[in-house]
């Protein structure tokens, strides 16, 4: 997982909404969240606008758990999300039968040796 990924996973499990509007990263909860979270979004902007542009060409949510929880295991980088999310953009139901028929899922959490 790549740091905007991580930070982007920590703004919503802090409980803020996280979007891109208008080439803008736009973030919508309570101001003290907001004003904590602005300064450390700041320098990875483009890499945040293009994570939140997969969710904006219509990718469904649970889809893009699935990418998120497979890129961590497979430690894809930004190149490789881009691809996958293109794909999934065009064809969601067949990008989720290929994930979610990986033949490792069952060792996902597992303890890497």
């Amino acid at each position: 997982m790549s740091k905007t990924q991580y930070l982007l996973a920590q703004v919503r499990k802090d409980g803020l909404q996280i979007r891109a509007d208008a080439g803008q990263v736009k973030l919508a909860g309570p101001p003290e969240l907001i004003q904590k979270w602005r300064p450390i979004l700041a320098p990875h902007k483009s890499e945040l606008l293009a994570l939140l542009s997969a969710n904006d060409a219509g990718i469904p949510a649970d889809l893009e758990a699935l990418i998120w929880e497979t890129a961590r295991l497979w430690q894809w980088d930004e190149d490789d999300l881009g691809l996958i999310h293109a794909t999934a953009a065009r064809d969601p139901d067949g990008m989720r039968l290929a994930l979610s028929s990986d033949p490792l899922r069952p060792f996902y959490g597992r303890a890497r040796a």
